[in-house]
């Protein structure tokens, strides 16, 4: 006999007495209760009542504040001067931007 015969024999002797484990008599229904417990932790209210996650208030509230924000930004920003562009020097007629406008433009910087 070779070696892995001899090794694949042992194998099956102690494969042959191994004895099989029984779980307990609530083992399947604390297994499902323990699943339970986990969703229900995980998809449960995070905060009081009207901040759940799931409820639409918070969604009109996340809106009204983004409104409320883009206002605030829009008035904050200086608006350029009129026949002023914002990068000035860099449209300066002597430049290459500034010469290629005007040639397109028809008119000087």
């Amino acid at each position: 006999m070779t070696a892995n015969r001899q090794r694949d024999e042992k194998l099956g002797v102690l494969l042959k007495e191994w004895k099989a484990v029984e779980p307990g008599a609530g083992f399947e229904a604390g297994v499902w209760r323990r699943l339970r417990v986990e969703e229900e932790q995980a998809v449960g209210v995070v905060g009081p009542g009207w901040w759940n996650p799931a409820s639409a208030w918070v969604n009109v509230a996340a809106a009204a504040a983004a409104m409320v924000i883009a206002v605030g930004v829009a008035f904050a920003v200086p608006r350029a001067q009129e026949g002023r562009h914002v990068g000035g020097p860099l449209l300066h007629r002597h430049t290459l931007a500034g010469s290629y406008i005007s040639v397109t433009t028809g008119g000087s910087q």
